[in-house]
């Protein structure tokens, strides 16, 4: 499998990646990179993991680098199933190098059922981002590999962004000059004109805020969401679009998404779970095997385990405690 060095090339999609601070990100990959090369894969997934929580894709990719590999310092032993999951996340998250180890792991059955149709679609959906390693896979397959136009049109698109945002600069530099001659001039003005400037003799200054800004949601959510886990008491949590962000009382952090009726995720144990809902009522289970059925009603959830044993959930602001 490769890993990727960069998170901020052609193909990356994450929004996240521009939140964190690509100049940042690719520090962290690389150091990651330089630990995990030397042996030292404890720091490698400590770098990492909290950028691949955050949606960084190349992070992502490299995660199901490090668990398909393992890493018995890190207390992380070997698990392709979690592998597998990393890749997929981030060949979705739109990593080309994350897109190519999928179409590997579908070719050869590693963590999911072969599935040749699903690797020729990752490895030509990767040589289409420019992967060459994914076009001699498709050439191996006795296949022919499409030409990088997905790589050649998002290159055509940023050299298209380069130009307008230079325009911009120009605009806005011409604009900021405009604005200050006329002042400059209405300084001068005799007071009997209609341009006499009235404002500080200093010059410029910014209003003052009247009012505290309103802070927003930005996405969070109070109550249960269908997408809820199966929580653990003091579990805090906060939603970014379809994908929920959680840390328990222990530090394991965690992190999951919902597409239409269905619920992927996983944890820093690197343990995974999915859910599927019908309504309010969601049929879950984790990597471990344990399975249990959820049932919504308000701010309030009621958690049946497989063994017996059940849960009584409640939200509050964004914490859950169970009991």
């Amino acid at each position: 499998m490769k890993i990727h060095s960069s998170p901020c090339a052609i193909g990356i999609t994450s929004v996240m990646a521009a939140l964190v601070g690509c100049s940042t990100a690719t520090t962290r990959i690389n150091e990651g990179l330089a630990n995990f090369q030397a042996g030292d894969c404890k720091a490698a997934f400590d770098k990492w993991m909290p950028l691949a929580l955050k949606g960084i894709a190349a992070a992502q990719n490299n995660m199901g680098y490090f668990f398909e590999k393992g890493c018995p310092s890190a207390g992380k032993p070997k698990n392709i199933n979690v592998a597998f999951y990393w890749y997929e996340l981030a060949a979705k998250s739109g990593n080309p190098t994350g897109m190519r180890n999928l179409g590997w792991y579908h070719q050869h059955g590693l963590g999911t059922p072969q599935n040749l149709k699903l690797a020729q679609y990752w490895y030509e959906t990767a040589a289409r981002w420019g992967n060459e390693l994914a076009r001699q896979n498709l050439r191996g397959l006795g296949m022919v590999a499409p030409p990088p136009d997905l790589y050649n049109q998002a290159v055509a698109e940023q050299q298209a962004k380069a130009r307008h945002s230079a325009e911009i600069a120009r605009d806005v530099t011409t604009a900021f000059l405009g604005a200050a001659i006329g002042y400059s001039a209405s300084r001068n003005a005799p007071s009997s004109t209609a341009n006499t400037y009235s404002g500080p003799v200093g010059g410029f200054s910014a209003p003052k805020a009247t009012s505290p800004a309103p802070t927003g949601s930005s996405g969070a959510f109070t109550g249960v969401a269908p997408n809820q886990p199966v929580p653990t008491p003091n579990t805090t949590f906060r939603n970014v679009g379809n994908t929920t962000y959680g840390s328990r009382p222990d530090g394991t952090t965690w992190q999951q998404q919902r597409i239409g009726d269905t619920v992927s995720g996983w944890d820093s144990n690197g343990k995974t779970w999915t859910i599927q809902y019908v309504g309010d009522v969601g049929h879950g289970r984790n990597s471990d095997g344990r399975e249990w059925t959820s049932t919504r009603i308000g701010n309030t959830t009621q958690i049946n385990y497989s063994d017996g044993t059940t849960k009584t959930c409640e939200a509050v602001g964004n914490e859950v405690s169970c009991h």
